[in-house]
């Protein structure tokens, strides 16, 4: 299970190991080094296999939409670096604790615009018409 929950996702039968490293597109100007600290951070004894992942710009994705496809290696689709951010953080939670990822299909995208946002009305108060 991930937070947020993923939209879609179809599990395929077999496992695979992460990659050691990602080849990112140049459209994308995310670094895969965050993620492997986070894999080494909450995944200590994950293996890592030598196949190398690859990560592609879609720009037929909506805004921080991405798509993942784990077979023998692992593939991101993603429409810019936040939407890669996402992917990295399902697969952070996705892979157990040796490293090893159920092969799948995984689509994801926000419900909303926005993530949140709060007005604090125990300080300030607005009015009605305002808010």
């Amino acid at each position: 299970m991930t937070i947020p929950q993923i939209k879609n996702y179809t599990e395929k039968e077999g496992t695979t190991l992460l990659p050691e490293k990602f080849s990112i597109c140049p459209q994308l100007s995310a670094d895969s080094d965050i993620f492997y600290q986070y894999i080494r951070k909450y995944k200590p004894n994950a293996r890592l296999s030598k196949a190398e992942g690859k990560v592609i710009y879609d720009n037929t994705l909506e805004a921080e939409e991405y798509r993942i496809t784990v077979s023998d290696s692992v593939t991101i689709y993603a429409s810019g670096n936040i939407s890669l951010n996402h992917a990295f953080a399902s697969l952070v939670q996705l892979t157990d604790s040796n490293g090893a990822l159920k092969k799948c299909e995984i689509s994801d995208k926000p419900d909303f615009p926005y993530r949140s946002f709060m007005v604090d009305v125990g300080r300030q108060t607005h009015p009605i018409k305002y808010i």
